[in-house]
Parts: C-alpha cells; sequence; structure tokens
C-alpha cells in the first residue's frame, strides 16, 4: 500500500472523516483532502503524517499506523510497536544496561517455559513477542543514555573540561 493510499484510508475511517480530523491537525478540510489525495502543489509532510497517526492511536483507530507501516515498507523496513516499560528516572547508563539484562533474562525465561516442549502456541508466541518488546524497548532507552552520554562527552571536550586521550 502506498504512503498516500494509507493516509487516505486512516482520513476515511478516522470518526468524522476529513473534516474532524483537519480540525484535530490544525487545518482545513481542503488542504488535508488535497494533501491525501496528492494533488499538484500539494504535499503530505512527514510532521502532518506524524500528528494523523497520533490522533488515529488516540482514537482507537482500526489501523492507526497504515502510514509509517507504508512508509517504513518503501524503505524495504518494518515496524514493530514497542511496549512501554519502567525505565530509570535518570540516563544512568549502568542502571539501563541492568534494566536490560532483567529484559533479557526474562525473553530467556519466556522462551524456555513456553517453548521447552516444542510446542508453542498462539498464547506462547504472544508472551514471547512482548518479552522480546520489552527488551528491544530497553535497548533503546539504554542506546539514548548512552547517546546522551556521548554528547556530554564532546561538549565537556569542546570546552576544554576533558582531554582527548587515544
Amino acid at each position: 500500500m502506498s504512503i498516500l493510499t494509507a493516509a487516505k484510508t486512516l482520513v476515511r475511517d478516522y470518526p468524522g472523516r476529513g473534516e474532524a480530523m483537519a480540525h484535530r491537525l490544525g487545518m482545513s478540510p481542503d488542504t488535508l483532502r488535497h494533501q491525501v489525495a496528492g494533488a499538484p502543489n500539494y504535499k503530505l509532510g512527514l510532521e502532518d503524517a506524524v500528528e494523523m497517526t497520533q490522533v488515529a492511536l488516540e482514537t482507537k483507530h482500526i489501523n492507526p499506523l497504515g502510514i509509517l507501516n507504508a512508509f517504513a515498507g518503501d524503505c524495504g523496513c518494518m515496524v514493530l510497536p514497542l511496549p512501554r516499560v519502567a525505565t530509570p528516572a535518570s540516563n544512568d547508563c549502568i542502571a539501563r544496561l541492568a534494566l536490560m539484562a532483567k529484559e533479557f533474562a526474562d525473553v530467556a525465561q519466556a522462551i524456555a517455559a513456553r517453548a521447552g516442549d516444542g510446542d508453542v502456541s498462539d498464547n506462547d508466541l504472544q508472551m514471547i513477542d512482548k518479552e522480546g518488546g520489552e527488551l528491544i524497548a530497553a535497548w533503546q532507552g539504554l542506546r539514548a543514555a548512552l547517546v546522551a552520554a556521548n554528547q556530554a562527552s564532546r561538549d565537556a571536550v569542546a570546552r576544554g573540561m576533558l582531554k582527548v586521550v587515544g
């Protein structure tokens, strides 16, 4: 499915259709209609597509990630929604590493408990996927903390507070 087809579907299936969605986005219904139709001189911008997706998620739309999935598919990728996990309040890399290790242990335990007998039911797979998603979310949190630490180090070097060794 193309991005514009996914956007048209999202708008069509939104409660109140294009008029209601345009109102939520702060644009005129005609502008939204032209954008999703691919009319000359109109483009559906990435920020508008993100906002459309977020509005659809809020309203429990039947396929809120349609635009995102179409975009990812066009780029040879796939979308994997991440669950919300309790994360350390700070960007402490070691605390986040410990959380990731705990999530990995949860994945290993779920696989051992649910697939050890060689029979993997739909419920088993759903639970394993849930644990795997939590592991991926923990990794994303750790990586974000590492990026922040890297930037802080670069800033300190730029201010002359640290010497580059190496």
